[in-house]
């Protein structure tokens, strides 16, 4: 592999995340998303809300993000937002009927591709801050499994967000593995 700086876990940045932001019934946070380039790069967690109502699949958009620096844990950033702000033309607080997953994805499967997810993507995150193009084998297979997991458990209606928030990652993504 590359020589790459080596990132905390996601886990633990989901943490940090969650020491920043106080959840209550229904707030959910989504997968973390890199951000920046280079030295720069820091990890965003958003919080949206999944309200509890049987038998519905809702969501709304993020209201609150934590930006995190990968490499020291330090909360760069802790504040409220708005769908605007990553360019999505949805109200604040409205809520969206269906996740958009795979309807033949198990809640166990869904469990254990998250957990994959968070297990590979500081690994992912370190390769990306190279800004190499050219990556060898393993990472190249390491990156195509972390899309094809992200593909599956990634709530459609948060993709906007995530493209949003990590567009120079999705960019550098899709040019490696095209």
């Amino acid at each position: 592999m590359s020589e790459y700086v080596e990132f905390i876990a996601a886990e633990e940045i989901d943490m940090l995340a969650h020491e920043c932001f106080e959840t209550g019934v229904g707030d959910a946070a989504a997968l973390p998303m890199p951000s920046g380039s280079g030295d720069e790069i820091r990890v965003t967690v958003m919080f949206y809300k999944e309200p509890i109502i049987p038998k519905h699949q809702l969501m709304e958009p993020p209201y609150y993000l934590v930006t995190i620096a990968p490499t020291t844990g330090d909360v760069v950033e802790a504040r409220a937002c708005l769908p605007s702000e990553f360019g999505v033309p949805e109200e604040p607080g409205v809520a969206t009927e269906g996740f958009g997953l795979d309807p033949s994805l198990t809640g166990t499967e869904y469990r254990a591709l998250k957990s994959r997810f968070f297990e590979i993507s500081s690994d992912i995150w370190s390769i990306f801050a190279t800004g190499s193009t050219r990556l060898s084998p393993d990472e190249r297979a390491l990156l195509r499994e972390y899309r094809t997991i992200y593909k599956r458990i990634a709530k459609a209606p948060l993709k906007p967000y995530y493209e949003s928030v990590a567009s120079v990652f999705f960019e550098w993504m899709d040019h490696v593995l095209s």
